[in-house]
């Protein structure tokens, strides 16, 4: 792990003097030392720290000496040293302060004021640090900054280019000097225009034209790039035209990150217009400038009418929603027919460019988040299936159980014989209600089919509603008394949501089995998630096979 305190080297020929100052300060400050002024040039190499606390009365070579050849280093001279000595004479401190020492402390050390010396001292060392990275910075900026630039003479050819110039057409100095500019490196598509400009521009002696534009050029090696160009004419004293010189910036990149990015926001704008979500995107002062047509239709308008218009005359009370990215919230709207509606609503902020940002904001009916209506049913067993019911597991009321599909008490046939046995049911399932049915003799309990495909002889849910699934069990609840759920598809969910949304469902779901007189199943295949995942959904269950 990194450590981020401020690093002190400490150097006493005195270890004792050493471990003093390592338990004043190892809690607050990383610790090295050195007992010698010839170790301490060594540790400042490998250990570079931001200050360093320098005894002067060391043998061979004394603190004055020692702080003196570290301020004479290009490398080290910026690292505030602290001299501690138990000297206090006049001429000692001047003696210091010559070798290049930024403070002085005398012995015995005051703790609170070493402290305070080392922290002030911090605090410039950081401000000098920030002036020497914006310095390198800049450096780095200027040396990776740069531009082609080339002169051209009357018949077109290239007398002069720099460095960088050669760098953008992929070759060296000596192979472009003297050959024409636009038979070599301006696309044949581009080139008549190209000299057409460069004729104007010569022609055109008595005033000082320039032709600023993007243009389109060839490498030696066959590659276009795009250039932000600019040419003007080169005169002699007598006001006689020479050649042209010209400057051209590589945005290539920038170009086609531009291009990449417009389509970007054209698919964007389609795929809002298209979408069954209904959709408004606003700018930074709060207007629509998107809105699709189940916005419009959820609102009561019509598209036209919503383009332009602020939000302000769309939510109820003047409100204004944040500009940031937030997820399932209400918020109040006015609709045309001036009725108010709430909804549910989540937004994301989209950057357009570095200066313009976008809010999309999806809306939702919360009627349509609502779970499904379930009314508990009481199976009726003929004669010979109530001589079967036998052996079932005793489970508990307020429970939640977990059941693996190769268990040899399958769920479906512990669930079948608690319905038949009086219990009320519900089982959610992503198998065939039909199939269910037939096999297990279930007649009138409800089964909610987990399925994309929608139909309405059976209640479903689809696997990305998963949000409707607890207040269906929850709705269900409330209406039976010593109830039985089963719950078969978690690995399907998992298919179309994210293993969070389904671990929060379970913590929902187990929440409000435990203050209910029901018990819920959940049939699971462990095989399908990693140990991590299984753990994490197992962790509020009990398992069914220790009831049996």
């Amino acid at each position: 792990m990194t450590n981020n305190l401020p690093k002190i080297l400490v150097v006493d020929d005195e270890i004792t003097n050493l471990e003093v100052m390592e338990a004043y300060l190892s809690n607050d400050f990383e610790i090295a030392m050195a007992s010698s002024g010839k170790e301490a040039l060594e540790k400042v190499k490998q250990f570079q720290p931001d200050i360093i606390l320098l005894d002067i009365l060391m043998p061979v070579m004394d603190g004055f000496q020692t702080c003196k050849i570290l301020k004479a280093s290009e490398e080290t001279k910026f690292i505030p040293i602290i001299l501690v000595t138990a000297l206090s004479e006049k001429e000692d401190r001047i003696k210091g302060i010559e070798a290049g020492a930024d403070e002085f402390l005398t012995k015995p050390v005051n703790i609170m004021e070493l402290k305070s010396r080392i922290r002030s001292l911090l605090k410039l060392k950081q401000q000098h640090d920030l002036l020497l990275e914006e310095r390198d910075t800049a450096q780095k900026y200027l040396n990776i900054a740069g531009v082609l630039i080339l002169v051209l003479d009357n018949n077109e050819n290239i007398t002069e280019i720099n460095n960088k110039g050669a760098s953008i057409l992929e070759c060296s100095k000596e192979e472009i000097i003297g050959l024409n500019w636009y038979e070599n490196f301006v696309p044949e598509k581009y080139r008549n225009e190209s000299k057409e400009r460069f004729n104007t521009l010569m022609a055109n002696l008595d005033k000082d034209l320039c032709d600023i534009r993007e243009k389109t050029i060839i490498t030696k090696k066959g590659n276009e790039k795009i250039l932000s160009w600019n040419a003007i004419k080169l005169k002699d004293k007598n006001g006689m035209g020479y050649g042209i010189l010209c400057s051209g910036e590589d945005i290539t990149l920038r170009k086609n990150i531009e291009d990449n990015l417009k389509k970007t926001n054209e698919h964007l704008d389609l795929l809002i217009k298209m979408s069954p979500i209904a959709t408004i995107v606003i700018d930074e002062e709060n207007n629509i400038i998107k809105v699709n047509e189940s916005a419009a239709e959820l609102l009561g308008f019509e598209v036209t009418d919503m383009l332009g218009i602020s939000m302000s005359k769309i939510v109820c009370d003047k409100q204004r929603i944040e500009f940031t990215d937030k997820k399932d919230f209400k918020f109040g709207f006015s609709k045309k027919n001036g009725n108010s509606i709430e909804l549910n609503t989540s937004t994301s902020v989209i950057t357009k460019n570095d200066r313009e940002k976008e809010l999309i904001i999806n809306l939702q009916n919360i009627s349509e988040l609502r779970g499904l209506l379930i009314d508990p049913s009481i199976e009726k067993p003929s004669l010979e299936e109530n001589s079967e019911i036998s052996d079932l597991p005793k489970l508990e009321p307020g429970c939640t159980y977990i059941q693996h599909e190769d268990d040899s008490m399958g769920t479906y046939e512990i669930f079948s014989k608690m319905v038949k046995q009086g219990n009320p049911g519900l089982c959610i399932t992503r198998e065939n209600p039909a199939k269910i049915r037939e096999k297990y003799n279930i007649q009138t309990t409800p089964i909610v089919w987990l399925t994309k495909n929608k139909s309405s002889e059976v209640p479903s849910i689809a696997p990305s509603e998963i949000f409707k699934l607890h207040p269906t069990i929850e709705n269900f609840m409330k209406k039976a008394h010593d109830g039985i759920i089963l719950v078969d598809g978690l690995e399907y969910l998992i298919l179309e949501n994210d293993f969070k949304s389904v671990v929060k469902f379970i913590e929902q779901t187990n929440d409000t089995i435990m203050i209910s007189d029901s018990r819920l199943i959940f049939n699971i295949d462990a095989n399908i998630f990693d140990p991590k995942e299984y753990h994490l959904l197992k962790r509020w269950m009990r398992p069914l096979e220790e009831e049996i």
